[in-house]
């Protein structure tokens, strides 16, 4: 019986057992469509087990909210300490990725009650981010750099929301290794052909009209 990222289930706690075989029930069925008995049955427990270490279906839940925030923590960490080009660092990401972005994208579309917090984190982690690594244009605690954390973090969880769609135009099964390593590189191919794009003269005409219209909107507030 294979579980999460392909780990075997005797090399998973079980603990961590359960809360895996919770996240692919809440992604395939939903928060509502899950019953604890489908939960304990692919974890390979019982019932009565699945009570003792988690207590309800809410429980479960928040464990896996935490594991969520848990991949996102790490992913941050290894931008921090420039270890996310490691191959090894990199596998490992990989190799959690799917089941939590499977999880994540019935999560946002059911907006479960702990997406909206663990969304403001993400964007808080994203600020952050942007802050420390271009201070110069994305000044800690401006407006811009809110709002951008805000945008390039829905930008990034679209992909979850949209990977059925997405992974059917590929040619991949959604939610795979293979799905997230090319929706990763198609990013990747997207943000350095916009970054051609911000030295046209389309680019930096649009973007003086921009700023214009929100300067003048910010001095009718």
């Amino acid at each position: 019986m294979a579980l999460a990222y392909g780990r075997p289930a005797e090399d998973l706690s079980t603990r961590a057992r359960i809360r895996d075989a919770a996240m692919v029930e809440f992604g395939d069925n939903g928060y509502n469509g899950a019953t604890m008995k489908s939960i304990a049955e692919a974890a390979g427990v019982s019932v009565g087990l699945v009570q003792h270490h988690f207590g309800t279906k809410d429980g479960l839940r928040a464990a896996c909210d935490e594991r969520v925030l848990d991949l996102i923590r790490m992913k941050v960490s290894m931008l921090e300490d420039g270890t996310l080009t490691d191959p090894r660092s990199l596998s490992t990401l990989m190799a959690m990725a799917p089941q939590v972005q499977h999880y994540v994208s019935r999560a946002l579309v059911e907006e479960s009650p702990g997406m909206a917090e663990m969304v403001d984190e993400v964007m808080d982690l994203t600020e952050r981010f942007l802050a420390d690594f271009v201070p110069e244009r994305f000044p800690a605690g401006s407006t811009n750099t809110r709002d951008a954390a805000a945008v390039m973090t829905a930008v990034n969880t679209s992909t979850m929301v949209m990977q059925n769609q997405l992974a059917r135009r590929m040619g991949v099964e959604p939610f795979s290794e293979l799905a997230l390593t090319r929706i990763s590189r198609a990013t990747l191919d997207v943000w350095e052909t916009v970054s051609d794009f911000t030295e046209m003269d389309f680019w930096l005409e649009l973007r003086e009209a921009i700023d214009s219209q929100v300067s003048k909107e910010g001095s009718n507030v």
